[in-house]
């Protein structure tokens, strides 16, 4: 779906960059059918929320109509809570509140968030599982998915602890902070605040 009185366009003195602009927008196209896919060449339609995230930021700027990121931003939450908070790729379940709170911002769809709730809190739940003595994220069931990069040989999609551990952190300050931004939007204060404390206890833990 395209919303031509939202639809963006690009066009400058540089013809490398409008052909970069041409290339992403098609790509973007290819992969918005009646979900997103990962990619052209991949194809996925699991929760990949980190490609959903990319391409609902994309779709804002190309297409302007974000019904089809609203689709599988819901989708996911059922994923979350019919697996107890869990994604395959554990990051990705992070990602997906900082997605959603950036659907929110950009279409003001509290529904949205209200239906989303359930999934947002089970999530953090189970992450709160994973901190350990030290206040900080220990013990999840893996530290993927960072990055495609290899790292001293190392892959950053399956990382080491020493290579995924920072990186999960700090995805879970954000999406506490993006957690407390969408409950008070839903007009709790309370909850708000609670998980303002928590992403300030966790950022103090880190740098202990």
């Amino acid at each position: 779906p395209v919303d031509p009185s939202r639809a963006g366009s690009f066009r400058c003195s540089d013809e490398g960059l409008n052909r970069v602009w041409d290339l992403c927008r098609h790509t973007l196209s290819i992969c918005r059918q009646n979900l997103h896919l990962d990619s052209p060449k991949h194809q996925e339609m699991l929760a990949c929320a980190g490609d959903y995230h990319v391409e609902t930021l994309m779709t804002a700027a190309c297409f302007g109509d974000l019904r089809l990121a609203a689709l599988d931003a819901r989708r996911v939450a059922g994923i979350l809570e019919a697996a107890d908070g869990r994604l395959f790729h554990t990051t990705y379940g992070l990602v997906w509140v900082l997605w959603l709170r950036d659907l929110f911002r950009l279409t003001g769809d509290l529904g949205l968030v209200r239906d989303c709730r359930p999934a947002l809190e089970r999530l953090l739940r189970r992450f709160r599982g994973y901190l350990g003595a030290g206040g900080i994220v220990e013990n999840p069931p893996d530290w993927m998915f960072v990055d495609w990069l290899v790292v001293d040989g190392h892959s950053l999609h399956h990382p080491p602890r020493a290579l995924g551990q920072t990186a999960m952190n700090a995805w879970l300050c954000g999406a506490l902070d993006a957690a407390a931004d969408l409950l008070a939007a839903l007009g709790d204060a309370a909850g708000s605040a609670a998980l303002g404390g928590e992403a300030a206890a966790l950022r103090a833990a880190a740098r202990a």
